[in-house]
């Protein structure tokens, strides 16, 4: 009788299975877990780049329309200012105050968000400084006007939260000094002030980057950060834009300053600041002239209600004849030469302007000139002297 194996082993005669070490089933889950993770995460990082390339692309495409945007308000803004300047900024004024008041106007696929208009000719000239011989007559009353401009700022102190302060004169000394070197063609110090030097090339050496001395005129008002003292002065940016322009030069020597107000235009604000700030002592052979422009000034406020009463919804605009009848009505005969201070149109101004696409914003910025008819008010023959987009 044949005996069987109970273990099956080779005296059984039946076949022998080895069995290796058992493999533990947790190894693969976490395995599969592990390569979920790993997929997982990389379609992740996939998700979110192409989301980043995607919300790029449209920030992009946004900006293109705001910046179009802005140009295409730019146009309209050109077009305008070609009618009867008066009846132009009776519109634009509504306009700027809705959007002063945080109002955004729908256009086109956008928004505009702010739009400013300034008249540039009654500001301070920065350009007329070009090539003065220095302690002329000229010189000097350009100088005065230049502190008369500036001598009533007040400017943050050099600590934090510290309260304003004026001015001092050997500040306003050197700033003028600077800004005439950085436009004169020689390389010699401005030295009208006693203790005060000008700026010119070795001034700028320490500069980081280092940069020349221009020795020409200013391109646009945005040229004088690079003067020295500029921001020293601590200033506010604001501050420049609205007391200085950098228009072309005018070369009449008949007139120290060539600045003039446009008293169709201009508030009653700025119709006293300006003359207020022309009145100077007199300077060698301008004394009968400046005499006269002195007695404007002394009587800055009673003309500013002439030509801008507060009770007046909308001025009627004078022509060159009304402006000379309205100067006699107050005393001030032909002697005075009413057309030197006092203009019924505007030539030059600045536009800035802010449009928004899709929570992406263009902004525009430009000089913008047109000719105009003294009596009709109408423009003509424009040229844009500088436009920056972003």
């Amino acid at each position: 009788m044949n005996r069987r194996s109970i273990s099956g082993g080779p005296a059984s005669g039946g076949p022998v299975i080895r069995r290796g070490p058992a493999r533990p089933r947790g190894v693969a889950i976490l395995m599969s877990l592990v390569v979920l993770m790993l997929l997982s995460m990389f379609m992740s990082e996939l998700f979110f780049s192409t989301g980043l390339e995607l919300r790029s692309m449209a920030n992009y495409r946004q900006g293109q329309q705001a910046r179009r945007m802005a140009r295409s308000v730019f146009r309209v803004v050109q077009i305008g200012l070609l009618m009867d300047e008066t009846i132009f900024f009776d519109g634009y004024r509504k306009v700027a105050a809705l959007l002063e008041n945080g109002v955004s106007l729908p256009w086109d696929d956008g928004l505009l968000i702010s739009l400013k208009i300034e008249p540039q000719d009654h500001l301070y000239n920065l350009n007329q400084e070009r090539n003065n011989r220095k302690e002329s007559r000229r010189d000097i009353a350009r100088w005065l006007f230049f502190n008369n401009v500036l001598r009533d700022l007040e400017v943050p102190g050099e600590l934090p939260d510290s309260p304003l302060e004026p001015l001092s004169e050997e500040t306003l000394q050197g700033l003028y000094a600077a800004l005439a070197d950085w436009m004169d063609k020689d390389n010699e110090e401005y030295i009208q002030f006693p203790g005060v030097l000008g700026a010119e090339e070795s001034a700028y050496f320490t500069t980081k980057p280092e940069y020349s001395v221009k020795n020409g005129a200013l391109d646009r008002l945005d040229e004088i950060r690079l003067v020295k003292g500029v921001r020293e002065s601590r200033i506010p940016w604001p501050e420049w834009r609205k007391r200085f322009t950098a228009l072309p030069r005018k070369d009449d020597t008949r007139f120290y300053f060539p600045e003039k107000i446009n008293i169709n235009i201009a508030s009653r604000e700025e119709i006293v600041q300006f003359l207020t700030s022309i009145e100077i002592q007199p300077v060698g052979e301008l004394d009968k002239q400046q005499e006269g422009i002195n007695e404007y000034a002394k009587n800055a406020a009673e003309i500013a209600e002439k030509f801008a009463p507060e009770d007046s919804g909308q001025r009627e605009p004078l022509t060159i004849q009304g402006l000379a009848v309205a100067l006699k009505e107050l005393g001030f005969g032909d002697n005075y030469g009413s057309n030197l201070l006092f203009s019924t149109v505007n030539y030059y101004y600045r536009i800035s302007l802010v449009t928004e696409v899709g929570g992406v914003q263009g902004r525009l910025e430009a000089l913008y000139q047109v000719a105009r008819n003294a009596d009709s008010r109408i423009g003509s023959s424009p040229t844009v002297h500088w436009v920056t987009l972003q």
